[in-house]
């Protein structure tokens, strides 16, 4: 897939939103972006080990690479130059190859709530079914992550599964729970 390549636009406060496939000056935008939704995963005392910029820059130009063969699917969401949401669909390997993973999804905290995240998933998800010939694509989300389930549900994934206390967050136990949308072809 050609990085650049403009696949949506829209009319969003007066503004055109733009949906495209990244490039290399996109990525300050995406990690900012990256940044912002991280932050709020963190709470105060939090003592895990922080992802580094440089790590984030690396995983985000394999990613690029990826999209060149057809492994990846990388959208942004940007107005006026600047970033405003990113979405990443990876590949399955081998006998998984029909599958996909949403592997992650942001949007900057000022245009949540506007359509962003849905444009975002749903162009996605066209663009994995027509270049990577995925049939099914899941997902992983806290169990606590209501907003989110809530969005992958409206963009046609079904709760699947549900591993009880999957990980300690926040101070308190969470569930991880499984997401799928199928029969995309």
């Amino acid at each position: 897939m050609e990085l650049g390549k403009i696949v949506d636009s829209l009319e969003l406060f007066d503004e055109e939103m733009i949906i495209r496939y990244p490039m290399e000056k996109d990525i300050e935008g995406i990690l900012y972006v990256h940044k912002g939704w991280h932050e709020e995963l963190l709470f105060e005392g939090d003592t895990r080990p922080q992802e580094s910029d440089e790590l984030v820059k690396k995983c985000l130009l394999e990613d690029f690479e990826g999209i060149t063969k057809n492994l990846v699917v990388g959208l942004i969401a940007e107005i006026d130059g600047e970033v405003i949401g990113y979405i990443f669909i990876k590949k399955g390997r081998s006998s998984y190859f029909h599958t996909a993973n949403l592997h992650i999804i942001a949007v900057d905290r000022k245009y949540r709530k506007v359509g962003v995240g849905e444009r975002l998933i749903n162009g996605a998800i066209s663009e994995a079914v027509k270049n990577m010939q995925t049939t099914r694509i899941d997902l992983e989300t806290n169990g606590d992550n209501y907003p989110a389930i809530r969005l992958y549900q409206k963009c046609g994934f079904e709760i699947v599964g549900r591993k009880k206390n999957w990980r300690y967050f926040c101070g308190k136990y969470v569930d991880r729970v499984t997401m799928v949308k199928y029969n995309l072809i």
